[in-house]
């Protein structure tokens, strides 16, 4: 992976039926992070933060697009997440593989943020 708005993937262990993925670490996930600007600081994401969040993403989207075929299908807060100096996508459970700019299952994802 050259994308560095993709979260790092270094292997999986599997141990007595479970299964422990090891993948780069950050600081927190777009939710909880939202969650400690606005609920304990009683404040709002700065848009010059919320438009390079969106910008970080995007990248990763139209990388996983272009170099892979790929689509993430499950683009939520919880799945992106953050550090002092990184913005990154994660959770490729349901990414789907692109066929003639199609995918087979249209509705994947997490329910409130299907359209």
């Amino acid at each position: 992976n050259t994308c560095p708005h993709i979260i790092q993937f270094y292997g999986a262990l599997l141990e007595e039926g479970d299964c422990w993925i090891c993948m780069e670490l950050m600081n927190t996930s777009l939710d909880h992070f939202y969650k400690f600007i606005y609920h304990k600081l009683n404040q709002f994401i700065p848009e010059n933060i919320l438009a390079y969040i969106t910008l970080s993403i995007l990248q990763a989207l139209d990388y996983m697009k272009s170099r892979w075929k790929i689509i993430h299908r499950d683009v939520k807060p919880s799945n992106i997440l953050v550090s002092r100096t990184a913005i990154k996508l994660c959770d490729f459970g349901i990414s789907g593989k692109l066929i003639d700019s199609i995918t087979k299952t249209r509705d994947a994802g997490y329910r409130p943020y299907l359209p």
